[in-house]
């Protein structure tokens, strides 16, 4: 009883750890996972990227139009971002806008989910500024999860590492047979 117990424990725990959340570094990557919308004045706060499966990178049209106090509005496949009559609309499916009647072509098209509209978060980098002149986008810096490469110093030669690594190529003229040659056997019968 006492073995099914403690195997019982065991799996347990491990259940436990795996459903207790992430690692240092995903955590830290899924904090970060958002861009800071600054003005002339200061921050307006966080809008949190989301990333699909595909790797392109969004944020909520809705949280967007709230952080600059704009509005954001539907109408068939067009969604309009409107902040101090100046707009950006966007259409369904096409990575082309139309900012203050002027296009503007983004990395990818903007996606509708079921919590509503995602723009891309290139439109940040590319179309923020010019609908709403003097506020931008800030991406915190992030420490990146994978260790960084040691470079080995290559000014030692290739042959005086072997000799550094086995001392048995120095040079001994005595060689050395291996153990299971060294072994004693048992004679056989009729040899001498």
């Amino acid at each position: 009883m006492r073995p099914i117990f403690v195997r019982f424990l065991i799996s347990l725990m491990l259940c436990g750890a795996a459903l207790a959340g992430t690692s240092h570094a995903e955590a830290a990557a899924a904090h970060a996972a958002a861009v800071e919308i600054k003005g002339p004045k200061g921050a307006f706060g966080q809008v949190p990227l989301q990333t699909m499966d595909d790797g392109a990178t969004y944020v909520a049209a809705e949280r967007l139009a709230r952080l600059l106090k704009g509005s954001w509005a539907v109408k068939g496949k067009t969604g309009t971002l409107t902040v101090a009559r100046r707009s950006a609309q966007f259409s369904r499916d096409q990575s082309r806008l139309t900012l203050q009647g002027h296009p503007l072509v983004l990395e990818v098209a903007p996606r509708v989910t079921s919590k509503g509209w995602l723009i891309p978060a290139d439109f940040l980098d590319k179309g923020l500024g010019r609908l709403v002149p003097g506020v931008s986008a800030v991406r915190p810096a992030v420490a990146s999860a994978k260790p960084s490469i040691k470079r080995v110093d290559s000014s030692v030669a290739f042959e005086e590492m072997r000799f550094r690594s086995y001392p048995s190529l120095r040079g001994s003229s005595s060689k050395r047979l291996p153990a299971s040659r060294t072994s004693r056997r048992p004679a056989r019968p009729g040899s001498v």
